[in-house]
């Protein structure tokens, strides 16, 4: 097999037209990447192709999916910070990418706060956009007493505002140099995974 690249997003690149490139070529399989920014939807009829989607962005049209288990890893992330003796646990994720994952990180982290301390309910902190967080951080952490805060991703400028006594853990480490505490999500296998079932589907 070999793996060739094609954009919907090129010049005069039109779905129809794609379909009809792939259908000449003998391409009979399609791995699908993540779509940008808030799209969920692709205007592209798979009927005639073995396809799979990397990650959950493709919701429309139904298609199989090869991703993180997000559910877990928040769930995961929630119950480490337990075991190293945090208590006041929050998450702090926004709107959009909260969306974006079908609420798997917000589910997972809400089952966990449930199963270990279910009168410990603390609202996530969920406005639409990332640069929202900052201004809001000190004072939902205060509100609450929270001594460990989960964020969605590792960005500097949301933890960097966070008070030094509070614990800090990302659902998406990118290195596992130690730096930044949390899950580190596996792209590679994520990749091979999603290649393995295409092979699959055209056997």
């Amino acid at each position: 097999f070999r793996l060739d690249e094609f954009a919907l997003s090129a010049p005069n690149m039109r779905p129809e037209r794609l379909s009809e490139l792939l259908r000449v070529r003998g391409i009979h399989g399609v791995l699908v990447a993540p779509l940008p920014g808030q799209q969920v939807s692709l205007d592209f009829d798979f009927s005639e192709f073995a396809v799979v989607g990397l990650g959950t962005s493709v919701s429309q049209p139904p298609i199989d999916r090869i991703a993180d288990d997000h559910f877990y890893a928040a769930k995961l992330a929630y119950e480490k910070c337990r075991a190293l003796g945090y208590r006041r646990i929050g998450l702090s994720i926004t709107a959009s990418i909260s969306r974006r994952l079908e609420h798997r990180w917000w589910s997972g982290y809400l089952v966990a706060q449930q199963q270990a301390a279910p009168r410990l309910a603390i609202p996530s902190l969920m406005p639409e956009t990332r640069d929202q967080i900052p201004p809001l951080l000190n004072g939902w952490i205060s509100r609450h007493r929270l001594d460990a805060v989960i964020f969605a991703l590792r960005d500097e400028s949301q933890m960097g505002c966070a008070p030094p006594h509070v614990g800090l853990i990302s659902l998406s480490v990118q290195q596992t140099d130690g730096q930044v505490a949390g899950i580190k999500q596996d792209e590679a296998g994520v990749g091979a995974g999603a290649v393995d079932l295409l092979v699959e589907k055209l056997n």
